[in-house]
This record gives C-alpha cells, structure tokens and sequence, in this order.
C-alpha cells in the first residue's frame, strides 16, 4: 500500500464525516422546526374587545398551512390545507394535534394524501376564545 493511496482514502473519510455531520444537523433543524408546531394568532379589531373568527382563509405564522372555519351548529369546522409542494411533503398522510395554548382545544385529526383534514371543535365561547392562539403540531 502506498502512501498517496492511504492519504486519498483519510481524505474520503474525512469529507465523509463532514457530509454526514451537515446532513444529519439539517436533519436535526428540521425536527424541531416541526416539533415546534405550525402557530396561528389572530388580533383583536378595533372595533371590538373580542378577537373575531376570520371570515376568510387564514395562514400559520410560516405560511405552510391554512386554516378556514366554518360554523355549523354547536361545532366549528376548521378545515386545514398544506399550501405548495413543500407543504403538502410534509403533511399529507400523517397524523396531527390541535392545541390551544390555554388548553382548552386538543384533537387530534389526519391529513389526506392531498394535505388536507378537518378538525371539529365545540362552538362555545371558551372554545372561540381558545381559537385566538392554537398551534397544529405532526405526530
């Protein structure tokens, strides 16, 4: 065995190392970004004391999933959906929570392999309170 031989296979051990540490800390940023859930916060109008419901799609603070509510009855029907490729990558097919931050929403629901799902929650004023900050986390 020659010395340039053993040299070239040290250096290929080497790169070797550094790729998999990259990779493997991508790897790693990715978990906690998804552990870290996808947040949706709505403000108070100006017009009112208490945050309304919107009437209209809306987004996660990361733009990756919208959400559309829909009263029917004593339910509210929140309708989510990935939003670009990236988006539908990521959710379609897997199992998910709704959380409130003051713990008054927890369901858990599934998205389609068209990243997209429904979550039905109670129509009560405690609920629609809870809606104004709530997080969807992958399980």
């Amino acid at each position: 065995m020659d010395r340039s031989s053993s040299s070239w296979r040290s250096f290929n051990f080497t790169l070797d190392v550094i790729i998999a540490s990259a990779i493997a800390k991508d790897d790693v940023r990715e978990f906690e970004r998804i552990q870290a859930g996808f947040e949706f916060k709505l403000l108070a109008a100006a017009d009112s004391e208490q945050p309304r419901l919107p009437s209209r799609d809306w987004s996660d603070r990361r733009q990756m999933l919208s959400a559309e509510i829909e009263e029917v009855d004593a339910e509210l029907r929140v309708t989510f959906q990935s939003m670009g490729y990236a988006a539908l990558r990521q959710f379609a097919g897997r199992a998910a929570r709704m959380l409130s931050n003051d713990g008054a929403i927890d369901v858990a629901f599934r998205f389609d392999s068209q990243g997209r799902s429904v979550a039905i929650v109670a129509n009560s004023p405690l609920t629609r309170q809870a809606m104004i900050n709530f997080r969807v986390l992958l399980e």
